[in-house]
């Protein structure tokens, strides 16, 4: 019943939660440097395809160099050019092996509301597919041949249901190190009995005039300290409304999305070897 209600709640909120999304971005060249490119991978029978960046230079050694990974969820629409610049991003920033998940499928993209709310809903009602399409994006990320990632130095990203995504992830004793959500869906999709937190970093980025409100905030504050989390950190951002570190999303704000992000960057150097 308790999962019920709260996909119930999620599916409901959603309905009028995100802004027009805005024709005006266009994803920027991919760095010099940096090597980036989509790749299909295989998950029980069916095909994703997602996106790997990393420095080119890793690719050039002798042998594949060891660097940290990094996971990122997108949003509702599914895997876009904006995941596609944050993976490239991280790839430049901070020298992390990036890969962009796709939980939809190959050629499975949204082009309205319409489309990216039937998409996400029927994962949302069955959260055991989810997280084991999540767990093979995470499990894709460790085998590229061109690179090699370190398995103790993972991380995930996540905006709005990509958000959800990496909470799940964290929930489900994932071995990453960190999660970070960009306005991300809070809901638990399980009972929090049935968590089992091993990261030791949870890091939430939340808009204040958010759809869920400070109560669900409130939530994952309570259920991170309950779970005993090591390092967890919630931060409210004013005027702020639900998709606002998205460039596809006519909420953006550059000088809070820059700040979200350099507040990650800087988590992540202190985290990682």
């Amino acid at each position: 019943m308790y999962r019920i209600m709260l996909v119930h709640a999620l599916l409901v909120g959603f309905a009028g939660a995100h802004a027009p999304r805005t024709t005006g971005w266009m994803k920027p060249p991919t760095p010099p440097g940096v090597t980036a490119y989509e790749i299909i991978y295989e998950l029980d029978g069916l095909s994703y395809t997602g996106y790997v960046a990393y420095p080119t230079e890793y690719a050039q050694e002798s042998e594949p160099a060891t660097a940290p990974g990094v996971l990122i969820a997108h949003q509702w629409y599914g895997l876009g050019d904006m995941e596609m610049y944050r993976a490239e991003e991280m790839a430049n920033t901070l020298g992390h092996v990036a890969f962009a998940l796709d939980v939809y499928g190959t050629g499975v993209r949204a082009t309205s509301d319409a489309e990216a709310e039937a998409l996400m809903n029927a994962l949302l009602e069955d959260p055991e597919e989810l997280r084991s399409r999540i767990v093979g994006g995470m499990e894709q990320l460790k085998i590229f041949d061109e690179v090699s990632v370190n398995a103790s130095a993972l991380t995930a990203n996540g905006y709005c249901f990509g958000g959800l995504m990496v909470l799940e992830l964290a929930r489900i004793g994932t071995d990453a190190v960190a999660v970070t959500s960009f306005h991300g869906e809070l809901g638990n999709l399980t009972a929090q009995s049935d968590d089992a937190f091993n990261v030791q970093s949870v890091s939430v980025h939340h808009a204040q005039n958010d759809f869920q409100g400070d109560t669900a905030l409130r939530g994952l504050e309570a259920e991170l300290e309950a779970k005993n989390v090591s390092h967890w950190s919630t931060t409210y951002y004013g005027h702020m409304e639900h998709g606002w570190t998205d460039p596809t999303q006519s909420v953006y704000s550059y000088v809070e999305a820059e700040s979200a992000h350099a507040s990650m960057f800087g988590l992540y150097r202190l985290l990682l070897p």
